[in-house]
């Protein structure tokens, strides 16, 4: 089917009713705001299928119950979800973008874990900036910061989804080396909850790690609704916990959304096989890779050695279910050569317009052809199944040392209802540029990415690191597509050497901008702003 035409796909709507309430009431609409082109239908029962076809791109919805013939006043959470530019058997209702304030645009959010508030030494920072018509608006910006030196505020940073069903999105951010007030330092993840007004200056939960060094925060996303309850949830890793005598195995802990927001219990706790596996390194929540309506979890473990190969690195696949996941993995994809890293980074999304979401998996110390530490980022796709084993395409670094596939990010540029792809190569030298770095876009379509970049996108001074960071799952100026964010963690902005920057690619029928739209720079020496972005 031409990319232009109508997908014929009626995705099943999946949620989970109050006790004794019987019927829905499903909004579903083409915009953040529930305004445009929305559906409303009374159904019994906790799924629903729209009656006609949906156009492709992005669609959002919400359920309210429904007691007496009367819809209630207070909805459930909004979800989004993508048609794909193919007929397919979706059956899926995952996804939220950090839209905090609900008009439709997404905010920028920009971690920086070694910047010194009010002179706290890498006690970190994280600023978000509001989504407008032009793009991201960097005036008045929040700054949110961490409480003591070395906290690390900002090491991780990401929409957590609604995780309290009030139809804002929430903010997930993590301290990978805070403190408790016994002076040790376990980590630990803030939730920040979104309103009319935007974000909370304060954060309705903390949580903190469990053992000192295992570095809890060190990455956190939102997971979906892995349980199908209607709320979303949030998984945290904490790549060096050592438990039952396992030295940096590390551990991936589930926390679940409720009406009164996240529970800080958690529900699951997975657990690294072996010593110095250092499991959650790297974590996303990849959508639905079986199309069962619940969300699904990749695990990274970058270190681990699998059949003997030291540092191969290993992927574990955790799908959604009832009960959140088993904690024991469903799959485990390896790396296949020594200190390939594979697991470093990880992204999901639907590349070949099925229906399923896809797996991009990195591994920046491959040696692909023999370029030692090239890198590479391999594509597994999804099915009714769930993640086939075999690798779909492989996209492999240029030059020896380029690191490639130190970040992936997996998102519809172009609005065709295929996810691109963005690889990020922070130690390439383009133009002779010594480590300026660089990020290659790879469109989707029905047969996949091609192996060639279809644009290349450069850093452009020596040691700026371009594509430390990437993400691309929000739409800044409401257009209906994504926008593609940049981290340069070794930009210097004036003089201050490693003070980073975040540069803003906008979405485009032909992928993205060639040029930043919008270069956000941190101000200070060492801030290594936008070493951690979400959106």
């Amino acid at each position: 089917m031409s990319t232009s035409t109508v997908s014929s796909t009626r995705p099943t709507l999946r949620w989970a009713l109050p006790l004794g309430v019987t019927h829905g009431q499903v909004e579903l609409c083409r915009n953040r705001a529930m305004t445009t082109d929305c559906q409303t239908q009374v159904v019994l029962g906790n799924r629903y299928r729209p009656t006609g076809a949906l156009a492709v791109g992005f669609w959002f919805w919400r359920i309210r119950g429904v007691l007496g013939g009367t819809p209630g006043s207070m909805a459930g959470p909004t979800w989004q979800f993508t048609v794909g530019a193919r007929d397919s058997a979706l059956d899926t209702s995952w996804g939220t973008q950090a839209d905090f304030d609900g008009d439709g645009r997404a905010e920028l959010i920009v971690g920086s874990p070694n910047a010194a508030p009010d002179s706290r030494t890498n006690a970190g920072t994280v600023t978000i900036y509001s989504g407008a018509s032009g793009g991201i608006r960097t005036t008045s910006p929040t700054v949110l910061s961490g409480a003591r030196s070395g906290d690390n505020f900002g090491r991780s940073v990401a929409s957590a989804g609604d995780v309290n069903g009030d139809g804002f999105a929430d903010l997930l951010i993590g301290a990978n080396n805070a403190v408790t007030s016994a002076g040790f330092n376990v980590g630990n993840i803030s939730v920040y909850l979104g309103g009319p007004s935007g974000i909370s200056s304060v954060a309705s939960v903390l949580i903190e790690g469990s053992f000192a060094g295992g570095n809890f925060g060190w990455s956190a996303v939102a997971a979906g609704d892995l349980n199908g309850d209607g709320f979303a949830d949030i998984a945290v890793g904490a790549p060096t916990d050592s438990t039952s005598g396992r030295r940096s195995a590390g551990t991936v802990r589930i926390f679940l959304g409720s009406r009164t927001g996240i529970n800080p219990m958690a529900a699951v706790v997975i657990h690294g096989q072996s010593a110095d596996d250092q499991l959650g390194s790297a974590i996303a929540g990849v959508g639905d890779l079986n199309g069962d309506g619940f969300s699904d979890l990749a695990l990274g473990a970058p270190t681990a050695s699998p059949r003997g190969l030291s540092q191969a690195g290993i992927v574990q696949i955790h799908h959604g279910g009832p009960l959140a996941t088993n904690p024991m993995p469903l799959l485990v994809l390896e790396g296949i050569a020594t200190n390939d890293r594979f697991g470093a980074s990880i992204a999901g999304g639907d590349v070949n317009g099925d229906g399923y979401a896809d797996l991009l998996i990195g591994a920046p110390n491959a040696s692909p052809m023999g370029r030692s530490g090239a890198g590479s980022a391999s594509l597994f796709t999804g099915g009714s199944s769930g993640i086939v084993r075999a690798m779909f395409v492989t996209l492999a670094g240029g030059t020896a040392g380029d690191r490639a596939g130190d970040r992936v990010a997996v998102g519809d540029l172009s609005g065709d209802g295929f996810a691109d792809i963005a690889v990020g190569t922070p130690m390439a030298s383009p133009a002779g540029t010594m480590h300026a770095g660089s990020v290659g876009i790879y469109l989707g379509r029905d047969i996949g990415p091609s192996n060639s970049a279809t644009l290349v996108l450069n850093g452009v001074d020596v040691g700026d690191d371009f594509g430390r960071s990437l993400t691309c799952t929000g739409d800044h100026n409401g257009d209906g597509m994504l926008d593609l964010v940049v981290g340069s963690q070794g930009a210097a902005f004036s003089t201050p050497t490693f003070a980073g920057n975040a540069n803003i690619f906008s979405g485009t029928r032909a992928g993205t901008t060639s040029v930043p739209m919008t270069v956000i720079s941190g101000m200070r020496a060492g801030d290594n702003f936008a070493l951690a972005i979400g959106n």
